[in-house]
């Protein structure tokens, strides 16, 4: 039993959207950084090692955000009065131009990083920026925190400022040179294919993307169908063919649907159409939007719940990464330890403490911060 730790407290996690599973003053059991079992009371083979002991603290799972713009944090809460292509124009690619500067990059995302361990994002999906050798820095500053992620350099030949239209050939060839250096330099840091969008890359561009992601097994991320403007330039371009959504006038997603339809879901910042970095501002507002829903649909799309919107931020982000985001047998152990005392009294139910977190907690309250079995300091740097 060398490599097992032992941890107990308030447990709180999600196996389904429908409801949270409990363990009250219980037992975590991790063996070789995955969780062996939950209990209530701890089996006799295991008294003889240490116990992790966080007495009536929460230990949750750590939170997922599935998107998120690295170079865009300096534009917090910035442009949200316009819609998706006039912000684009006068907020986001001007400061995206400003990456070709390692020095600035640095400042940022070192900046970015440890705001990712503050707010308790254990694991996260980024676009960079187009320019290489900044992009490289972002996983280099990540695998040094500890945090995991999937980072992709961004793709983009047309429709955009010249500043940031890149050659077809040089595209593929930056992105085939950041996959090589990174695709086995660390098991929680790894590459993604990033075309931005359809109306920013040619078809000739998407397909040698497609032909990347085929040959390194590379999972893609991109932007479908934010914005109604956006949907009718894409029909024009190519006629055979979330809290960012509310900030940017692009429509609520209809999660409601997506869930029962078994589309798998999950939560983004999506910084800085997004205006925080937080994933439980994220479940706040996606509940709030599930309310919208519910009143636009004539009350045929049911709100969401605490439960579901929890699962979204932790399991169901998670599932993206593999076993992680639950306290599941064989899960990653990535977990949040919360102290919720200074929020109101603690004798109440679990799920009274859970919600009241999410709604009115923020990153003063995780004391602790696990990924994979380990304990992640804040980033030094």
């Amino acid at each position: 039993m060398e490599n097992t730790q032992i941890f107990k407290g308030n447990i709180v996690f999600t196996k389904t959207p429908q409801k949270f599973s409990f363990y009250e003053n219980g037992y975590i059991i991790v063996e070789n950084s995955k969780v062996k079992a939950m209990t209530s009371s701890l089996p006799e083979a295991y008294k003889s090692l240490p116990i992790k002991d966080y007495g009536d603290k929460l230990i949750i799972p750590g939170f997922v955000d599935l998107h998120l713009h690295a170079p865009q944090f300096a534009n917090l809460g910035l442009g949200l009065d316009k819609e998706l292509i006039p912000w684009l124009e006068g907020y986001t690619f001007p400061e995206e131009a400003k990456f070709k500067d390692a020095e600035y990059a640095s400042k940022i995302y070192k900046r970015l990083v440890k705001e990712l361990w503050k707010q308790g994002t254990t694991r996260s999906v980024i676009f960079s920026s187009i320019h290489k050798e900044t992009t490289q820095l972002l996983f280099d500053l990540l695998i040094q925190s500890g945090l995991g992620a999937y980072v992709g350099k961004v793709n983009m030949d047309r429709n955009s400022p010249q500043y940031l239209i890149e050659e077809k050939d040089q595209s593929i060839k930056d992105t085939i040179e950041i996959i090589e250096k990174y695709l086995n330099t660390s098991d929680l840091v790894k590459p993604i294919i990033t075309p931005r969008f359809v109306p920013s890359c040619t078809s000739e561009l998407m397909r040698e993307l497609g032909n990347l992601a085929k040959k390194y097994d590379l999972p893609v991320q991109s932007h479908l169908s934010e914005n109604t403007a956006e949907i009718e330039w894409i029909k024009a371009l190519h006629p055979e063919c979330t809290t960012s959504n509310s900030n940017l006038s692009s429509g609520i997603m209809p999660v409601r649907r997506f869930l029962s339809e078994g589309i798998p879901v999950g939560l983004g910042s999506d910084i800085s159409a997004g205006h925080k970095l937080s994933i439980p501002s994220v479940m706040n507002i996606t509940v709030q939007m599930s309310k919208m829903k519910w009143l636009d649909s004539n009350k045929a799309l049911a709100p969401l719940s605490t439960s579901e919107v929890f699962y979204l931020g932790t399991k169901g982000g998670g599932e993206f990464f593999g076993n992680v985001g639950s306290f599941e047998e064989g899960y990653d152990f990535d977990a949040l330890i919360i102290d919720d005392n200074n929020l109101g009294d603690i004798d109440i139910s679990l799920e009274d403490r859970i919600q009241r977190y999410i709604y009115i907690g923020d990153d003063r309250n995780i004391i602790d911060r696990y990924i994979k079995g380990n304990l992640i300091a804040e980033p030094l740097f």
